[in-house]
């Protein structure tokens, strides 16, 4: 068992992902962001660690996952 589960949490208490116990996307227009994959464009969505592409992109699969028409690429490519 992992040790943070020993004592009671379900997730680790001390990482390192900024607002790691925040689910709410708070600073991004969800709404503009829905509808321009409900009229089928192409969004590309980058930003530095901590800045909540993976809380939107959570976001994007729990409103359209019934849709099957979502495609992801994680990329860790290093920038020169």
């Amino acid at each position: 068992m992992i040790w943070y589960k020993k004592i009671g949490f379900n997730s680790n208490p001390f990482s390192m992902k900024p607002a790691a116990f925040q689910p709410d996307v708070v600073a991004y227009d969800l709404e503009y962001i829905y509808d321009k994959l409900e009229s089928a464009e192409i969004l590309f969505i980058e930003g530095e660690y901590g800045t909540g592409k993976t809380t939107i992109l959570k976001s994007i699969i729990s409103k359209f996952k019934e849709d099957n028409k979502i495609f992801t690429k994680n990329s860790s490519a290093k920038k020169l």
